[in-house]
């Protein structure tokens, strides 16, 4: 079902049953799961269309009372959606129950953050994940709520998606509807099904399927991985400030960092101040700059100087030209860009 204003009331419907706003029953939900749909590109130049499916959640702050209807949330979320996706279909809308006690976070967060890894484990699509630059061992990832889905298999996610919220994952929704192009269908549920899916046997609110379970063994057996790929990427790539010794006297000319030709001075250790006012040295390498000419004035070189991490400096004109030349110091170079959780975009701007 498209996302449009002409649909608004079917969808709130699945959000706000109306047995459940006529009982006040509705205060005892505050969140919900949603699936949506849209087709676009990576990058505008790109020819391939992607056919993306979103797997996120919403709070609702639904307080149903006559006179104060400010905390009701509702599609505000999905609503938001619009003004970066323009047009999008909404698939699946699951609602979920408060969870008692002092826990922050909802009952559709933690579906959600199961939902995810079964998608790309266990069914075994392709999940989009934004690199926050580097190299490729040592490049950082993050995971999008985005998937890849094969215009075949579309059918087939959706369901996945239904049966794994109803019978494999805990809490289970109170209500899951499914949308087709012009109507929100109730998905029924049938407790003998779920009857053959173990919980662990406890009274906590943190109750786990078996399906969650084994979930959650399979991220932490990919996060000793990642772990292990780092930590040799960092026995590759970091470096003494030795390695960089030879740059120490090279001039170069850069307008954006002075007026005058520049010089590096010297190259060491960043250090911080302890409480105990000791210097204790970090890991990361900083470049020390001092402008360079005649009748220059010491304020001009206290002023015109500065300091700047080991990636800042190599993505300077003057020096990409010697990345261009090895690829060890580009590999290295990269390493201290995601090291530091530096961007080229944010180089030489703050």
């Amino acid at each position: 079902m498209e996302f449009q204003r002409k649909n608004i009331e079917e969808l709130e419907r699945s959000i706000a049953p109306l047995d459940l706003v006529k009982s006040k029953e509705i205060n005892n939900y505050d969140s919900y799961l949603y699936v949506i749909q849209k087709e676009m590109k990576a990058y505008n130049n790109d020819k391939e269309v992607l056919n993306l499916f979103k797997v996120g959640i919403s709070s609702t702050k639904t307080k149903y009372i006559d006179d104060d209807e400010k905390n009701y949330k509702g599609l505000s979320r999905l609503y938001s959606f619009r003004t970066t996706l323009i047009d999008f279909k909404v698939h699946i809308i699951a609602l979920y129950e408060k969870i008692k006690g002092d826990s922050d976070k909802t009952s559709a967060y933690r579906a959600e953050q199961t939902i995810h890894n079964l998608l790309e484990f266990e069914f075994k699509v392709i999940r989009l994940k934004f690199k926050k630059g580097g190299i490729k061992e040592r490049a950082e990832h993050s995971n999008s709520e985005w998937f890849h889905v094969p215009k075949e298999r579309e059918n087939s996610f959706i369901d996945f998606i239904i049966d794994k919220l109803y019978y494999h994952i805990f809490p289970i929704p109170k209500l899951i509807t499914k949308f087709s192009e012009n109507k929100g269908e109730p998905i029924e549920f049938v407790k003998e099904k779920n009857s053959n899916v173990r919980y662990r046997n406890t009274k906590s609110v943190y109750m786990q399927s078996d399906t969650q379970k084994d979930t959650m063994r399979q991220v932490d057996s990919n996060k000793k991985t990642e772990r292990k790929i780092k930590k040799q990427a960092r026995i590759n790539y970091e470096k003494t400030p030795k390695f960089f010794k030879k740059y120490i006297g090279r001039k170069f000319i850069d307008e954006e960092l002075s007026k005058y030709t520049l010089r590096v001075k010297d190259i060491d250790y960043f250090y911080y101040e302890t409480k105990n006012n000791k210097q204790r040295r970090m890991p990361y390498i900083r470049v020390m700059y001092e402008p360079v000419g005649k009748n220059l004035r010491l304020a001009d070189k206290r002023k015109e100087g500065g300091i700047q991490a080991i990636p800042e400096l190599f993505l300077r004109d003057e020096f990409k030209k010697d990345m261009e030349k090895s690829e060890e110091l580009r590999d290295v170079v990269d390493w201290y860009l995601v090291a530091e959780k530096l961007s080229k975009e944010r180089i030489g701007k703050e």
